[in-house]
């Protein structure tokens, strides 16, 4: 053991010792909040932007019997309430890596700011990377819009990158009062697209996959917004105000289904089969995949029925109508609850239907990417099931959350 921890010295030392030669900050042990992060500022912090409210999901419809453990009154998933939200001016702040890890001028990892899916603060991958470069240096007041996992995944980007921006609006700022904005990538066309929707300048944007070691003079920096995996009424209300003006649904398929076969995970396998028998009552293979940013907002916008299979392409059910039929189609192991969230709060009617795969795990809060296959003739019978018109009730998400804490 102790021969372990000499080794493991030796090798830290090693490491902080090159760092130092090339510029990456020797990051110390210690982590701390961003409320705590600025001492050496002028003070400029907000905490509490918006409400803490505690989700109330309606319950749901299943072809299975019975509900879930998942789904089943009072289950709270990763969290039964949304995060407080909090913003900070800080000045000489590195941003790293292509989650854009957040450190501040004393060297110390700026937790809340830099949450990464699984990792505690003692496990945070800022303690076991170096930066073979130096720094480049960031002058004027910039924006941090990066997220863990939102350089490539569109549930990430929608979710906890872009709606920083919505912070910084909610506490009266507005685009031109920053001089660049620090974004994970800009290579996928969704990312363009929104970004330009947004209307945050092309030439203003910094990507990290392209500069992933920034000094920044100073910087807006937000707590994490939705890693949870729960999205928050203030984000669906965000997104929609948005984008669903600029993106007005034409006309289109009003059932769309949504199948996963061309992917690397979480496959379902009798996709084209499943496809294949719903179109003959209607509904029209979706592939968002091949779709400009635009066209999936209208698509789901327009939709009064969705079948799809669990993926990040769900997260465009913020832009749904109320009443909305929504059936999402799961693998046996990987039962997530998030947009069960987003249904709750924008008020579709969701349902449930868990498939067959591989043998559960023992640990059933796992999470596993294991391929999948669905009964036909139950997808069928549920769609009998649908009875519109759907319910026009305005979107309010206020109405649909609980009592403010």
């Amino acid at each position: 053991m102790k021969l372990r921890k000499t080794l493991k010295g030796l090798y830290r030392g090693a490491l902080s010792l090159a760092a130092r030669g090339s510029g990456w900050p020797v990051l110390s042990r210690h982590y701390l909040l961003l409320k705590d992060a600025g001492e050496h500022s002028d003070g400029i912090y907000f905490e509490n932007i918006f409400p803490v409210v505690h989700f109330q999901r309606s319950a749901p419809n299943t072809l299975d019997a019975p509900l879930h453990w998942k789904f089943q009154d009072g289950a709270h998933g990763l969290m039964d309430r949304s995060e407080p939200v909090s913003a900070r001016l800080m000045k000489q702040v590195y941003v790293a890596g292509p989650a854009g890890t957040i450190i501040d001028h004393r060297k110390r990892l700026v937790y809340d700011a830099s949450l990464e899916i699984g990792l505690n603060p003692q496990t945070h991958s800022a303690f076991n990377r170096v930066f073979w470069q130096q720094p480049k240096v960031m002058h004027g007041v910039g924006l941090n819009l990066s997220a863990s996992q939102a350089h490539d995944n569109y549930f990430h980007w929608m979710t906890d990158a872009l709606p920083k921006l919505g912070i910084l609006t909610a506490i009266g700022k507005k685009i031109a009062d920053f001089d660049y904005f620090i974004v994970n990538s800009r290579r996928l066309p969704f990312q363009r697209k929104t970004l330009a929707l947004l209307e945050i300048p092309e030439e203003k944007t910094i990507a990290l996959d392209e500069h992933p070691f920034l000094l920044c003079k100073q910087l807006w920096v937000t707590t994490a917004t939705c890693l949870s995996g729960n999205v928050s009424p203030w984000i669906i209300e965000f997104l929609r105000a948005r984008f669903l003006p600029d993106c007005t649904p034409s006309a289109g398929s009003s059932k769309i289904f949504i199948g996963r076969e061309h992917v690397r995970r979480r496959r379902l396998t009798n996709s084209a089969e499943l496809g294949a028998a719903l179109e003959t009552v209607g509904y029209e293979p979706l592939y968002p995949e091949h779709l400009d940013f635009c066209a999936q907002v209208q698509a789901f916008a327009h939709a009064h029925s969705i079948i799809a299979a669990h993926g990040a392409a769900l997260t465009n059910l913020v832009f749904c109508q109320p009443g909305t039929y929504v059936l999402e189609l799961f693998p046996n192991t990987y039962i997530n609850q998030g947009f069960w969230t987003i249904a709750s709060i924008v008020g579709l009617r969701y349902a449930y239907y868990i498939g067959e795969g591989q043998e559960l795990p023992d640990n059933p809060y796992l999470l596993e990417n294991s391929d999948f296959s669905v009964n036909r003739q139950q997808i069928l019978e549920y769609h009998a099931t649908i009875t519109p018109p759907i319910n026009t009730t305005p979107f309010d998400a206020r109405q649909r959350v609980g009592k403010e804490s």
